[in-house]
Parts: C-alpha cells; structure tokens; sequence
C-alpha cells in the first residue's frame, strides 16, 4: 500500500539529551512523521471519520513529545512510532527526529535520527 498521511516540520519543545545540563533546559526538535494505512474510503466518502484527523495527530505528538524526558533521540522515535502504530489501520510508520542545535563542536545544521516500523 502506497497511501500514507505526512506530518512534515513539526516543531516540538522537549527535554531530550544524554548530559544532565543538556536535559535540564528544553530545545526544539523538528519532528517528520509518515503512517501508511488505506486512505480509499475518506477519498471516496469525504468523512474525516474514515481517515487520521492531522490536527489530532499533531496534538497528541506534541504532548507525547514534549511531556517525554529522554536522553535519545532514539527513545522519543521509538515512543512516537509506537503512537502512531497503535492508531486503527496504521501498518507501517517512518519518523524522523531531528536536533537542530546538538552539543558538539562542530557547525553543522541538525542531527537525526529515522527509524521504520514494520
């Protein structure tokens, strides 16, 4: 199946990082999700009731992401695809976490992290 919803550029707030001091003060994360699941009946009905409501989405990632405490960028991956697997019809997820500002020396623009589930 080749139909997916796609959250793209969600900036999160949260409290992630290996370093005590790194956890200790929030930083943005910019978060890309893609759930794959049928979208035929919301094309063919028009009901938001046959598909995922984005703004839902959006919402519960941003509490989920922001309320979690984590040391990687892995863990809140890990929690976000668990989220969205467990919404009806989802059979595949892509999520991309990005760090914009990582505690290293060198001038890069961000750091990521992408994980697949099934």
């Amino acid at each position: 199946m080749s139909d997916r919803i796609i959250v793209r550029g969600l900036r999160v707030w949260a409290h992630v990082g290996v370093s005590d001091e790194e956890r200790s003060r929030p930083q943005v994360l910019l978060v890309g999700v893609e759930a794959w699941l049928s979208l035929s009946r919301a094309a063919q009905n028009d009901e938001i009731t046959d598909t995922i409501d984005y703004g839902v989405l959006v919402r519960e990632l941003t509490g989920l992401i922001g309320g979690a405490e984590a040391r990687l960028l892995e863990r809140v991956a890990g929690l976000v695809s668990d989220y969205v697997l467990s919404l009806p019809e989802v059979s595949r997820v892509v999520v991309e976490i990005a760090k914009e500002s990582p505690p290293v020396d060198e001038k890069l623009e961000s750091v990521a992290v992408r994980i697949e589930r099934p």
